[in-house]
């Protein structure tokens, strides 16, 4: 089974299943290979939030790898994004179940997930 998800439905989703969290005007977009992002921070003077990650395929799950994260321009250290990409991680594998990934893959303006029911 083919599942395909533009940027704006990603966003959309992503907005009404934050909601309780710290974050205004998200923002989602692909590009080829990547997933950027931008948000503000409903806190702390509401700075801006923006980075890339990249989607994997691993073991049959979506994996993300937070690549590059900047809080009002400053990067972000690594040790922070490794946490924030373990939490996506643990969440993806809890939210996927029973649909195996076989396939992932980015494009300009939308991402085409294969899957199988396991």
């Amino acid at each position: 089974m083919h599942v395909s998800v533009t940027e704006e439905e990603l966003t959309s989703y992503l907005a009404l299943n934050s909601q309780g969290l710290p974050l205004r005007c998200l923002a989602i977009w692909f590009t080829q290979g990547q997933v950027q992002f931008s948000a503000q921070l409903d806190a702390w003077g509401q700075p801006e939030i923006r980075g890339h990650l990249g989607l994997a395929c691993r073991r049959g799950k979506i994996q993300v790898c937070l690549i590059q994260a900047t809080l009002n321009g400053q990067p972000l250290p690594r040790f922070l994004l490794a946490s924030v990409e373990e939490a996506a991680n643990d969440a993806l594998a809890d939210a996927q179940v029973p649909l195996r990934v076989e396939r992932i893959s980015l494009n300009e303006g939308s991402v085409l997930v294969m899957v199988t029911v396991d």
